[in-house]
């Protein structure tokens, strides 16, 4: 069985000035040194403790996934700051380096360079920590089995002034007489941009034919997408615009075309989100999880994405779970599964195994055994049943190592 526990973290927005009001946009750098200085950095170090601790008791995190907004405003020594937080986790967890995924937010961009040189800070930042870009490979990177490919969305990040032009260019790929033509439309419209600092999150023509040949090429029936921005609108109210990639629906043709349970790893709103779509025939669907800021704030959160697969690639469950910082550490809130396959037959054996053996502990294998379910029927039933089972893993991410007790 493949199976994989990664941690997943966003927008650090290191360098980022404290609000003074709690609502609105009116901000003091003032005292971001101080706040930095006093609650950010002891933050960090109860949250590398904290999560050690989850470590110990829940068996090895895999691997670390980062999806962007390390540093605040394209500053070098800000994204820095980001990365080299990663990096302590990482080497606090005993994680290998080749298993850390980062990909950049539009706050990585540095929209005072061209194009070209947009994110050169970002990729500086992650040479000095030996951390790979994986943004343009033409292959998923594989971590325990599982395949990995990451995107940058950020490539619309800078002035309003310039998004017709870039949009076109880079999404549509149209001739001149067509960006002049298109322009007018919009004029004759009357939409107007006005604020000099909106982003507009992008998947472009380029991009997706390297997503979809990456996702279609692996045998396995899974893939993380691993990007900023989201795919699929998010499950509260947007009140920014371009919260998920614009013309979004391209690229989520692609994904479909391709057959796979695809799993889109994002963050960009700053909260906790969740969303599904499924294939008319509801073989293969496209989930996305994100999580929220990651900043020194009470409140911020991380996620920590559990998949399991078998042998020949199959998928049949991804649970995610999510905690918050508090003042007293890293607190479980809650837990959401996707993409899963499960049987009622098999709670219903599973159940009646435990009423027939009360109070006794058994082994993975032991019930499966006596139930006559499948590991993945068995597996999936466990894990979406959390309040009812008590399973100890025994460290390990081997099913056939855990003991079940019914609770």
């Amino acid at each position: 069985m493949k199976s994989i526990k990664f941690l997943h973290i966003s927008d650090l927005h290191r360098g980022g000035s404290w609000r003074v009001e709690p609502i609105g946009d009116h901000k003091d750098s003032a005292v971001s040194g101080l706040f930095a200085e006093t609650i950010v950095s002891p933050m960090e170090s109860d949250f590398i403790e904290s999560i050690k601790q989850w470590q110990y008791n829940h068996g090895n995190i895999d691997a670390i996934v980062c999806t962007g907004d390390l540093g605040d405003k394209g500053n070098s020594s800000r994204i820095d700051e980001g990365v080299s937080f990663v990096h302590k986790i990482q080497e606090a967890l005993g994680i290998n380096t080749a298993n850390v995924l980062i990909c950049p937010g539009n706050h990585d961009a540095d929209r005072g360079q061209s194009p070209e040189l947009m994110f050169s800070g970002y990729c500086n930042a992650l040479s000095k920590f030996s951390f790979t870009d994986h943004r343009t490979d033409d292959k998923p990177f594989f971590i325990n089995g599982i395949p990995f490919v990451v995107v940058n969305t950020s490539l619309g990040a800078g002035e309003k002034s310039v998004f017709i032009r870039k949009y076109i260019e880079l999404v549509n790929g149209l001739s001149d007489s067509d960006k002049r033509s298109f322009e007018e439309e919009l004029n004759n419209a009357g939409v107007q941009y006005l604020d000099d600092s909106l982003d507009i999150p992008v998947v472009t023509n380029l991009q997706r034919q390297r997503i979809k040949k990456a996702i279609s090429d692996t045998t396995s029936s899974f893939v993380v997408l691993v990007m900023h921005h989201n795919l699929l609108p998010c499950n509260m109210v947007e009140i920014r615009p371009y919260s998920s990639v614009i013309d979004a629906g391209k690229t989520l043709d692609d994904l479909m075309e391709t057959q796979k349970d695809v799993l889109i790893v994002h963050g960009h709103v700053h909260f906790s989100s969740s969303s599904i779509i499924r294939r008319p025939d509801r073989m293969h669907c496209i989930s996305s999880v994100g999580t929220g800021l990651f900043n020194g704030r009470t409140g911020s959160s991380i996620n920590i994405v559990e998949v399991f697969c078998s042998d020949d690639g199959q998928h049949f469950i991804t649970v995610v779970y999510e905690y918050i910082e508090q003042i007293n550490g890293l607190q479980f809130n809650k837990s959401t599964s996707i993409c899963d396959k499960i049987e009622k037959d098999s709670l219903d054996g599973v159940l009646s195994y435990f009423i027939d053996n009360p109070g006794i502990g058994a082994g993975f294998d032991e019930i499966r055994t006596a139930v006559g379910c499948s590991e993945k029927e068995l597996l999936s039933t466990l894990l979406l049943n959390g309040s009812l089972f008590n399973i100890s893993r025994n460290k390990s991410s081997n099913p056939s190592q855990w003991i079940i007790h019914r609770n």
